[in-house]
């Protein structure tokens, strides 16, 4: 990185600090939203996995109040809730947001105002297009950790049903210092082809991790997984989570397919889609409501576990076998 760059991302981190603190201020976001949710932690012995859960008790309560309430009509020239027409808006005035170039395409940085983790943002295209899957969406990820190393980049899907959440705009969700379950887990099978590392990931879902220090050997590596995983289905996509380690390139392909849903003994936990925070580990799971409601969150905190897992195991597109056997034709066997 050279002294341009140190300086271009020292102050992109200023402003996101920055803008993060004004947030509290403003009540863009309240201590309620990071501190009101309960967070649970699971350790299982054989994947040596801390899972985790959240009850998003903030957002319930939200949603709750919200239903029934007709939602404000989308300011002039906005497409969906996430178009940057939205910033200072009416009802929205408290919305803030920071102009940010991805190689030379225009992104926008905002906080979400129901964060998952402190400094929770979403890292938005200025033009409203569809969310993709793609060595173009590869690219923008890579990109924005070339300049916030410190961050997490995380990307939902473009097929719904398949950890996707607003398909018809691009963005991405950006944490700083993010410790994700998937990020502990430990290695099934393992080869070296261009100077990055392939890892078949000991994981419930089909997890493939790419390291490696050269960004372009990193770029022609995931473009290969991608076109060979989408070739057999074209509804076959990933959740993504990057990250930088030890002046590496760390990439986490979780493999999706809109056809793998949560098991039906377990929507009682979560009937929503699965993201790519949930699909990396940790379960976003909605306040326990109705008559077995107490049973639900006595349930929650005894099993979780098994819930989590049990969730990612629904979603698994490949059995063990099948995973092996394509991750075995990568290094070409």
């Amino acid at each position: 990185m050279t002294i341009k760059d140190t300086n271009r991302s020292s102050v992109l981190s200023n402003q996101m600090d920055e803008l993060y603190l004004n947030a509290f201020q403003s009540k863009y976001i309240t201590k309620e939203a990071l501190e009101g949710n309960e967070r649970l932690h699971f350790f299982d012995v054989e994947d040596e996995i801390d899972y985790k859960i959240q009850i998003n008790h903030v957002r319930s309560k939200y949603s709750k109040e919200m239903a029934g309430v007709k939602k404000p009509q989308l300011p002039s020239g906005a497409k969906c809730p996430i178009c940057i027409e939205n910033v200072g808006s009416k009802g929205k005035e408290n919305l803030q947001h920071i102009p940010i170039e991805l190689g030379t395409t225009p992104f926008f940085l905002q906080l979400t105002p129901f964060p998952l983790y402190h400094h929770h943002f979403v890292l938005i295209s200025e033009e409203h297009k569809p969310m993709e899957v793609s060595s173009e969406s590869f690219k923008n990820q890579l990109n924005f950790l070339d300049m916030l190393p410190t961050y997490t980049v995380c990307s939902n899907s473009d097929r719904e049903w398949a950890g996707a959440s607003i398909l018809s705009h691009l963005h991405y969700q950006v944490f700083k210092k993010l410790a994700l379950p998937i990020f502990n887990t430990k290695a099934k099978a393992q080869f070296i082809q261009n100077q990055v590392t392939y890892t078949l990931c000991n994981y419930p879902l089909t997890v493939i991790k790419l390291e490696g220090k050269d960004r372009i050997l990193i770029e022609i590596a995931l473009q290969t997984v991608l076109s060979k995983w989408r070739g057999t289905n074209n509804e076959n996509t990933f959740n993504t989570a990057m990250r930088r380690l030890n002046n590496e390139y760390q990439v986490y392909l979780v493999f999706r397919n809109p056809a793998f849903r949560t098991p039906e003994n377990l929507l009682k936990y979560k009937y929503e889609g699965v993201g790519v925070i949930e699909a990396c580990g940790e379960g976003i799971l909605p306040t326990p409501e109705g008559e077995n409601a107490q049973e639900l969150n006595e349930a929650i905190k005894k099993e979780g576990k098994h819930i989590i897992k049990g969730i990612l195991e629904g979603l698994n597109p490949l059995s063990e076998g099948a995973a092996l056997a394509f991750f075995n034709q990568l290094k070409g066997e």
